[in-house]
């Protein structure tokens, strides 16, 4: 028996393309994991008053520290594997196609759920009340699409909360 025979080769795991059902459920389960951290960076910046092609001298160097806070959403899209675009697809003009799409609130507070104006001559509509969500708990909002022309039809419907807002891209 060789020596390579039963071994699995050295080669790293292929990503996931982006966009990808896999890649959004990847970045679903990151959303959900991480903890709120703070992270800083120090920048040197190299300052002369010569122009480009002077010689760096260390004195020259100041230090930008730049501290930045990663914050944890506090809802995410739980269904369709997380994506957070709603494509409907080819619809017939006059039909009317419904999707349903579940947020779910993971951080501590109780949410007050509320949406953007979304345009009242436009192909999208949202068909259902929002509401308080509990920690752990989720909401599922019901869209309808019925594009009244050809053409595709994109809108961003922001779903609005107290800690921000999370923004679902409309497609059909």
């Amino acid at each position: 028996m060789s020596s390579t025979q039963g071994r699995l080769e050295d080669k790293p795991p292929t990503p996931p393309a982006q966009g990808s059902g896999q890649w959004w459920r990847g970045y679903s389960s990151l959303l959900q994991g991480f903890g709120n951290t703070c992270s800083s960076w120090s920048i040197p910046c190299f300052v002369s008053c010569e122009g480009p092609s002077a010689s760096h001298r260390p004195q020259d160097t100041l230090y930008l520290e730049v501290t930045c806070p990663i914050i944890q959403p506090a809802l995410v899209v739980v269904s369709d594997s997380g994506c957070t675009t709603v494509d409907f697809g080819a619809v017939c003009t006059g039909t009317v196609v419904a999707k349903c799409v579940t947020v779910k609130n993971i951080c501590s507070d109780t949410l007050q759920l509320r949406c953007c104006v979304l345009d009242p001559l436009g192909a999208f509509e949202v068909r259902n009340a929002m509401r308080s969500v509990e920690t752990n708990s989720s909401h599922t909002l019901i869209v309808n699409f019925s594009p009244t022309a050809g053409g595709e039809c994109c809108e961003d419907l922001c779903v609005l909360h107290c800690k921000g807002s999370l923004v679902l891209r409309l497609r059909g």
